[in-house]
């Protein structure tokens, strides 16, 4: 029999160190420092202040002017976006009520549909058949008018006969007796509905400040 080693692990005990707290400062409110803005160290002169602010003026006023047709023409978009939505639906519906309904009324007949290309190959051949009869026309020449004969009867010994009565006698006028028309009480009218205001948009802003820039640049001129 082999003995089999036993090795023994020495267990060593760590120290264990205890931390030491150190003790808490008190935290001291910091005093806000305003910084004072430092102006500019030098002074610009204009010449002809008025002049700048007019051109300044005329500057917003352009800008202002292509903001309006902006929003005019984003407007208009909108709407063009929301009829072709409606449209769309409203041929989307006709066609289901055409393809389901429409149909089961009708009567079912023997004749086939025309395609286009049919119905465009029909007018080619009515044309050409049109162009013939019109270039055999030619080739007979123009047609002689007919002119018209009044027969007139006479009598053996020349006279002419008399015209006949009419048979038809003349209509006798008769009096229609006239109606009296009972005025009517007048009907009160009502009061007018006060029309609904609309919010204010961005072109009212808009065309609000457009005024107030032209008011400013009349006051200067």
């Amino acid at each position: 029999m082999v003995k089999r080693k036993t090795t023994h692990k020495r267990t060593t005990k760590r120290k264990v160190t205890k931390k030491t707290s150190l003790p808490k400062h008190k935290s001291v409110p910091l005093k806000k420092v305003v910084k004072h803005e430092i102006g500019p160290a030098y002074m610009v002169q204009l010449s002809d202040p008025k002049s700048i602010r007019k051109d300044i003026l005329e500057s917003l006023r352009e800008v202002i002017i292509f903001m309006q047709a902006h929003e005019k023409f984003m407007r208009i978009q909108e709407e063009k976006v929301t009829l072709f939505a409606q449209l769309k639906d409203e041929v989307k519906d006709l066609n289901l009520l055409i393809e389901h309904r429409l149909k089961k009324h009708l009567p079912k007949g023997k004749l086939k549909a025309v395609s286009r290309y049919e119905e465009k190959r029909q007018k080619q051949q009515e044309m050409e058949k049109v162009e013939v009869i019109s270039a055999r026309e030619m080739a007979r020449g123009p047609k002689i008018p007919d002119m018209s004969v009044n027969v007139v009867s006479t009598f053996p010994d020349g006279s002419m006969p008399q015209p006949l009565p009419n048979s038809v006698p003349p209509a006798t006028p008769f009096n229609v007796p006239q109606q009296r028309v009972q005025a009517s009480a007048p009907v009160p009218m009502a009061p007018p509905m006060p029309k609904p205001v609309a919010p204010k948009s961005d072109l009212d802003d808009l065309e609000n400040q457009l005024k107030d820039i032209e008011d400013q640049l009349r006051g200067i001129q």
